[in-house]
């Protein structure tokens, strides 16, 4: 190739870089993710807040005593108010499977687990453990909830 030839490449490779800078659509991304930094609980009146022992690994515990079926609620609610994903979803240790059922419902930005747990015979105990997590792929970010359920 001769040298005016080069020149003229070089000229239209640097216009075309200036014209796209001018003209050309900046990059933006339209639909940011904005992720759970934290689950705020609200629980039911009738569940009393014991406060866990030292070797306990959980960030809530509570205390009923019942002998007729039991139900109650726990409510999440994500922060920031804005994430994009706002559910969470209700866990439960899988040792006590039949012995409660729970409905959870997503309603207004609050996810509602409704808890309906079967009789107890006199002096029996049961533990209910429920890990509460966010649906954004968050893993560090879970919340351990222990119930005991007594009849004395």
């Amino acid at each position: 190739m001769k040298k005016p030839v080069i020149i003229i490449i070089a000229l239209i490779y640097i216009l075309a870089i200036v014209v796209v800078g001018f003209i050309g659509i900046p990059a933006r991304v339209f639909n940011p993710t904005t992720f759970v930094s934290d689950i705020e609980l609200k629980f039911d009146e009738k569940l009393s807040k014991v406060e866990p022992g030292p070797n306990e690994d959980v960030d809530f515990k509570f205390h009923i005593n019942s002998s007729d079926e039991v139900s109650f609620y726990i409510r999440a609610n994500v922060l920031p108010h804005e994430s994009t994903n706002q559910k969470v979803t209700f866990q439960k240790r899988d040792d006590t499977i039949g012995f409660y059922t729970v409905d959870v419902e997503f309603k207004n930005g609050y996810t509602t687990a409704t808890y309906t747990c079967a009789p107890l015979d006199y002096d029996d105990a049961k533990i209910i453990t429920i890990y509460v997590r966010p649906t954004d792929g968050n893993k560090q970010l879970v919340k351990k909830i222990d119930i005991v359920i007594t009849n004395w």
